[in-house]
């Protein structure tokens, strides 16, 4: 016993030396240890699914951008970098390069003026990397081979120079062929846009010093491309430029620049290389010349307004306030800048060359769609003052895109009403139930009175009236609506046959709540038999799941489940590849790729 005992405690003691030792080596977590921890940032993955990136940036100190392949072979580390962009055809990473932080605490005042972001480019296939300085905006073409970039701007301050009034110049335009190594670059640029199926680059020339300003088109399918002058003038200006996609139309605002380079008339432009297609509609927001202010001059300090009382309290400004003001004087400074700087929504049909006012001073929201018939409009006018001791309620009107009458559809809304991609119908919440309105016959019915299913937010504990728990999308334009109850997902057709629990009642059974996760925003309805994704809560155990649905057919089927929370982030455009999450309180969220099977 007494020998048992001796090895007993000569074991005991080696433990407590060895524990010794390692807490030598070990130390207290400090503040500085916190601010390096590392947040992911910008996750994507490659339209072909081989290729995954993401920013990888501390609360304080130099991000890094990590690009893996998808089968974890390679991996690669973009030092200093941040908001990685791949190329469409996967053969390239671009990044901002940031500004050192050691630069940026150069003095008590902030960044050096001097200080100026780059880019960092990547080369897949070998792992080369080629660095940039002074870049400030970059953008590959939608195929991938061709990469432009703006310089940086010489500061007039670091100079000592005076900053000129009216144009700002521009700076150089490079153009990268990557595939052939060339490079191309035209000065005076200040903004660039490809249209999407690469054959075009429409660039802004703002040249302080010479001619030549205005709009250029590139021919990118010319072996050697000339700039095309689409609008140009020693005194142009222009701006906003705008690719429509489907029908390969350029849009964009110029105009020409009168006394000290002072933008005196803004007109809206079209271009397209060929013949012009009918049917084209172009929404832009305009602002009537009463509402405009213009900034005043601001007074240089000489020793009379520094020391006189009169130049002082001349100076001084009064708030006012009335009690028939719409809102409250402290709301009122916060919603200034964008009262401000609103604009009202209006159409342009240029086959007909005709402009509508659709929105003004007492219907001031116009939610914009791809249908040709009619926009939804909001106005919270009446009701601004109510705000403040009762709610947030909205009239809502269908207009009429070709004749911009207005019709109320719902009047003293709380809610946010849901208009069909195609505009036929219009679907709201109202005291417990969903209604469905027929944008052609006016006539409504109620959705939801039949079924033996709450749709109010089961959980709502506030002052106020209880609200739905939301639109999950619209199925091929609009033959069906589905709506969300606490647990489950419904489609509702629009021809009145019944309605059709999708998810079976499996989530209200299980207590768990159904929602489509959309990856591409870019949808503007789910088309029948699509392959979505949803998330599942489980209301009980804290947990989300991830499963997966056919658009328009009852029945789930579970991809992922267990104690952990899934979050889809990104689907591959040509490949059935899934970029995800997994986190609990003891994991973190790291970047998972899987097959349909959702595997790692």
């Amino acid at each position: 016993m007494n020998h048992f005992f001796g090895r007993c405690c000569i074991a005991f003691f080696l433990l407590l030396s060895c524990a010794a030792v390692q807490a030598q080596d070990k130390r207290a977590m400090d503040v500085a240890d916190i601010m390096k921890f590392e947040q992911l940032r910008s996750p994507s993955i490659s339209k072909d699914g081989q290729w995954v990136v993401h920013a990888a940036v501390p609360d304080r100190g130099d991000p890094r951008v990590l690009v893996y392949s998808a089968d974890g072979r390679k991996q690669f580390e973009l030092a200093g970098a941040r908001d990685p962009v791949i190329s469409g055809n996967g053969k390239w990473v671009a990044a901002v390069l940031a500004v050192p932080a050691s630069e940026l605490l150069v003095s008590d005042k902030g960044k050096d003026e001097g200080s100026k972001t780059g880019l960092i480019l990547l080369d897949t296939r070998t792992g080369d990397q080629t660095r940039m300085d002074s870049i400030k905006s970059f953008a590959f073409s939608n195929d991938g081979n061709l990469l432009a970039a703006v310089q940086h701007g010489e500061s007039k301050k670091n100079n000592g120079e005076k900053e000129p009034e009216g144009l700002t110049p521009g700076n150089t335009l490079s153009l990268w062929d990557l595939e052939e190594g060339s490079k191309q670059e035209i000065p005076y640029v200040t903004s660039f846009a490809f249209d999407s199926i690469s054959q075009h680059l429409a660039y802004v020339v703002a040249d302080t010093g010479a001619g030549g300003n205005g709009i250029y088109v590139l021919d990118l399918l010319d072996p050697n491309p000339r700039a095309l002058p689409v609008f140009a003038d020693s005194s142009a200006w222009g701006s906003d430029l705008v690719w429509n996609n489907p029908l390969g139309q350029l849009a964009f605002l110029a105009g020409i620049a009168g006394e000290k380079g002072k933008k005196e008339e803004t007109g809206l432009w079209l271009w397209e290389p060929g013949e012009t297609r009918d049917g084209l509609r172009l929404f832009l927001g305009i602002k009537p010349e009463s509402e405009i202010l213009f900034p005043e001059e601001e007074k240089p300090d000489s020793l009379k307004n520094l020391y006189s009382t009169e130049d002082i309290l001349a100076g001084k400004q009064v708030d006012v306030w009335h009690w028939n003001d719409p809102y409250i004087n402290p709301q009122q400074k916060i919603q200034w800048k964008e009262e401000k700087d609103r604009t009202y929504t209006g159409v342009y049909y240029p086959d007909q060359d005709r402009f509508i006012p659709l929105s003004g001073p007492d219907m001031p929201e116009i939610r914009i769609s791809d249908n040709p018939h009619r926009v939804l409009g909001s106005s919270n006018v009446p009701y601004a003052k109510m705000a403040t001791w009762d709610g947030r309620y909205r009239d809502y009107y269908l207009v009429d895109l070709e004749s911009a009458k207005r019709k109320l559809v719902v009047e003293k809304h709380q809610g946010s009403p849901s208009l069909s991609p195609d505009g036929k119908f219009l679907v709201w919440y109202q005291a417990g139930d969903w209604y469905l309105l027929d944008a052609s016959t006016g006539e409504s019915r109620n959705l939801t009175a039949g079924l033996n299913v709450p749709f109010a937010d089961e959980d709502w504990d506030y002052p106020a009236d209880t609200p739905g728990y939301g639109v999950a999308d619209w199925l091929d334009a609009s033959r069906a609506v589905l709506i969300y109850d606490k647990y489950d997902i419904w489609q509702f057709p629009v021809d009145g046959s019944d309605a059709l629990c999708l998810t079976e009642n499996q989530g209200r059974a299980e207590r768990l709540q159904f929602r489509i996760r959309r990856l591409d925003r870019d949808r503007q309805f789910l088309e029948p038999g699509e392959n979505l994704l949803l998330t599942a809560y489980h209301d009980l155990k804290k947990y989300t799941a991830i499963y997966s649905m056919e658009a328009g057919k009852p029945g789930v089927k579970m991809l992922a489940e267990g104690p952990h929370k899934y979050t889809p982030v990104a689907r591959a455009e040509e490949a059935d590849k899934l970029l995800f999450t997994r986190e609990s309180y003891t994991e973190f969220p790291d970047l998972w790729v899987s097959g349909p099977a959702l595997k790692k």
